[in-house]
């Protein structure tokens, strides 16, 4: 709780990641399975694209999962480096952004 700021915007910027992941891949996955039976002359092409749609949803939520573990991994190990450290294991970047310079 010493960094709330940064909390709330890790958290943020997860959660739109995370829609925008959950959404678009099996959107677009779907789509490109719709189109290439559309023209292969697949006579009934929903079933197929509702299980691909499905298939992408699920691998989507979970690559999102793991996205929102490691950002909240490298949160905390990077307030730990700071706060018990004094950034001594940040890079360059990430120790000018925390005022280390």
């Amino acid at each position: 709780m010493a960094n709330p700021a940064q909390l709330a915007i890790n958290n943020l910027i997860r959660t739109v990641l995370g829609w925008l992941q959950i959404l678009a891949v099996p959107i677009i996955c779907a789509w490109f399975c719709n189109a290439y039976l559309v023209s292969t002359g697949v006579e009934e092409p929903m079933f197929p694209t509702i299980c691909v749609a499905f298939m992408a949803l699920v691998i989507s939520m979970t690559f999102a999962t793991v996205f929102a573990c490691t950002l909240d991994t490298l949160f905390v190990c990077a307030c730990r480096d700071k706060a018990d450290y004094n950034g001594e294991y940040m890079p360059n970047g990430l120790r000018s952004a925390f005022g280390f310079d």
